[in-house]
């Protein structure tokens, strides 16, 4: 799979654990859990914060991020 990069949108919080990224060309959102997230950081993601991710398993839903990496990077 082809790594891709994007911007957080929304976290629903540490209590609900998943979150919503944009795609960097902002042609698609991304629904991603906090088991989606490399390395067990997801209390370290923030709004704005730039990420790298794959894209996962699309759903009746919509679509689903992977690998979910933090790139250290905020986006205003």
């Amino acid at each position: 799979m082809a790594t891709m990069r994007g911007v957080i949108r929304k976290i629903a919080g540490e209590s609900k654990g998943y979150g919503f990224l944009r795609s960097q060309d902002g042609a698609n959102d991304y629904f991603f859990h906090r088991s989606d997230v490399v390395g067990g950081m997801f209390e370290e993601l923030n709004e704005g914060d730039t990420v790298e991710f794959e894209e996962g398993r699309a759903s009746e839903k919509g679509l689903r991020a992977a690998a979910v990496r933090a790139m250290g990077a905020r986006v205003a």
